[in-house]
């Protein structure tokens, strides 16, 4: 007899990021989340297991996410997989296949990408289609609770419409 393998049950919330923001920001949103709001939260440094391929794990749960965070700092389009991750969410936007997908970009520590000399201009473009969803900025490096608060608010109001608009399953 075969085994039956448990299907995953899509996060709420898919929290991308370059990882060097996950101490100063990033956990305490997930954490906001998690606890405060009941929001399934996806955030790789705590939802990946021993054994998983990563890279499988990642994709899928950046597929089937409701709504994507993306803490834009200057780091984030220096990774390979943050980068990937956005360009995933933003597929799934424009093809209208997922018509729940949200996109909720938090520029962090930056204010105009243009002044950059770094970034490439693909890299450009595609701050540019993600400055065109509503978001959050905060230019400075000091923790501030309220903006996290106020963060994970927005995002458990709009992970629950959502959840509103979804069919119920049978």
């Amino acid at each position: 007899m075969g085994q039956t393998v448990p299907v995953p049950i899509p996060n709420d919330v898919f929290l991308s990021h370059s990882g060097t923001e996950k101490r100063e920001v990033v956990s305490h949103i997930e954490q906001r989340l998690a606890e405060k709001h009941n929001i399934k939260v996806f955030a790789d440094y705590k939802s990946l297991q021993l054994g998983d391929h990563s890279p499988t794990v990642i994709e899928d749960a950046a597929r089937t996410a409701k709504v994507g965070l993306f803490v834009l700092s200057k780091d984030f389009l220096q990774r390979k997989w943050p980068e990937k991750e956005l360009r995933i969410f933003l597929d799934r936007s424009q093809r209208g296949k997922n018509l729940g997908v949200k996109i909720v970009p938090f520029f962090y520590k930056v204010k105009a990408w243009d002044d950059d000399p770094s970034l490439t201009d693909e890299q450009r473009e595609l701050l540019d289609q993600v400055s065109e969803f509503t978001g959050l900025e905060k230019t400075v490096a000091d923790f501030d609770a309220e903006l996290v608060d106020k963060l994970a608010a927005g995002l458990a109001k709009l992970v629950g419409d959502i959840k509103a608009l979804d069919p119920p399953s049978a």
